[in-house]
């Protein structure tokens, strides 16, 4: 997460880059929430795709996304 108060100055964008940028692997998935949120928009932009829904942590929906790296 980065906080509110640095966000719309890339930085979000540059350490997204450097974690999948190290990792040596061809795909790479995270969890956000569902619904409406900035994350979603802010994963699409970096090149996320929606691959899963409906899980739960609690009463919280999340979904999986994946970016393909190679």
């Amino acid at each position: 997460m980065v906080a509110p108060q640095w966000h719309g100055r890339g930085l979000g964008g540059r350490l997204l880059s450097a974690l999948c940028d190290g990792v040596g692997l061809p795909r790479v998935l995270l969890t956000t929430q569902d619904g409406p949120n900035p994350a979603r928009a802010f994963y699409a932009r970096q090149g996320f795709r929606e691959v899963a829904g409906g899980l739960a942590y609690g009463s919280t929906p999340y979904l999986v996304l994946a970016r393909d790296l190679s």
